[in-house]
C-alpha cells in the first residue's frame, strides 16, 4: 500500500473521481430507463360494500337468504351470528364458480392467500373452486365464510402490466375489469338439527368491487437510485480498502515500535560507553 501511494500520490483522488463518475453514469442510466418504461401501474377502487339480503322461508326448518350483485368483484364475505353450534352455513352462487378455503378466515392461518407461486414460480390459485361452499360456527359462535370471485383483478387495488404505451395499457386494464364484471345470484342456507328462528340469527354479506381509478407509467426515482448506488459504491470501496489500509497502518505501528526499541537500545549503549 505504501509503495502504491508513493508511485501514485493521486490514487485516492482517482478512486473518488471514478466513484463519482460511476454514480453519475448509474443515475443517468436509471433516469433514462424510467423515461420510457414499458411497465404501467394501475389503481382500482377496491371498496368493500354491504349487500342487501332478502329472506325466504322454504318451509323445511332452514333459513334462506338470497341476493344479487352486479360488478367486478374479488372478495366476497359472509358472516352469521347466532347459528347453533351444530349448524352450518351453505352458500351457493348462481352461474359462476368461486374460490374459497377455510384458512382464509382462520386467525391461526396467518397470511394465507389463495394466490401463491408454485414450484415453477408461477402464480396459481390454491383454493377450492366450486359453486357451493360451506362453513360451521367457530369457538366464539361466529360463522364466517370468505371467497374469491375473480383472481385476475388486483386483490390489493394496485396492479401492474406491460404494454407498448399508456393507451394500450389502459385498454387492457379496462378489458380485464369488463371481463370480471358479471351478475351473480347468491343463495345462503342456514341449517341445524333443530329448526332455526330467523330472529335469532344475524346474517351479513359484503363484496369488494373494483373500478379503474388511475394508470401511470412505472418510474424510478433517480435521486433515490443514486443514493443507493453511492451506498453500494462506498461499501465496496470500504471492503476493498479497509483490509489493506489496516495491514498498512498495522505495519507502520510495528515499524515505529521497532524504531523506538532500536533508539532506546542505542541510547543505552551510548550511556554505557
Amino acid at each position: 500500500m505504501q509503495k502504491s501511494i508513493a508511485r501514485n500520490p493521486n490514487m485516492l483522488r482517482t478512486l473518488i473521481g471514478l466513484g463519482l463518475t460511476l454514480i453519475l453514469v448509474l443515475g443517468y442510466a436509471v433516469y433514462s430507463a424510467s423515461l420510457d418504461s414499458e411497465y404501467y401501474l394501475y389503481t382500482t377502487s377496491n371498496e368493500e360494500m354491504d349487500v342487501q339480503l332478502e329472506y325466504a322461508d322454504p318451509g323445511d326448518g332452514t333459513v334462506v337468504f338470497t341476493a344479487e350483485v352486479t360488478g367486478a368483484f374479488t372478495w366476497v364475505n359472509f358472516s352469521v351470528e347466532g347459528l347453533p353450534a351444530d349448524g352450518e352455513l351453505e352458500v351457493t352462487s348462481g352461474g359462476q364458480r368461486w374460490w374459497s378455503h377455510p384458512a382464509l378466515v382462520e386467525r391461526e392461518s396467518g397470511m394465507f392467500n389463495c394466490l401463491a407461486p408454485d414450484d415453477d414460480f408461477e402464480i396459481v390459485n390454491n383454493c377450492d373452486l366450486s359453486f357451493t361452499h360451506a362453513a360451521t360456527p367457530d369457538d366464539d359462535g361466529l360463522t364466517r365464510l370468505r371467497g374469491l370471485l375473480d383472481d385476475e383483478l388486483p386483490l390489493s387495488g394496485l396492479g401492474s402490466l406491460r404494454a407498448v404505451n399508456e393507451t394500450v395499457a389502459r385498454a387492457e386494464v379496462e378489458q380485464m375489469i369488463a371481463a370480471a364484471d358479471s351478475t351473480v345470484t347468491w343463495r345462503l342456507v342456514l341449517r341445524a338439527e333443530n329448526d332455526i328462528d330467523p330472529a335469532d340469527v344475524t346474517v351479513s354479506m359484503t363484496v369488494v368491487e373494483h373500478d379503474l381509478l388511475d394508470i401511470e407509467p412505472f418510474q424510478l426515482d433517480p435521486v433515490t437510485e443514486g443514493f443507493w448506488s453511492l451506498t453500494a459504491l462506498l461499501g465496496c470501496l470500504s471492503l476493498v480498502l479497509l483490509l489493506p489500509m489496516g495491514f498498512y497502518y498495522g505495519s507502520r505501528l510495528k515499524e515505529k515500535a521497532e524504531e523506538r526499541g532500536r533508539d532506546a537500545a542505542l541510547a543505552d549503549t551510548s550511556e554505557r560507553d
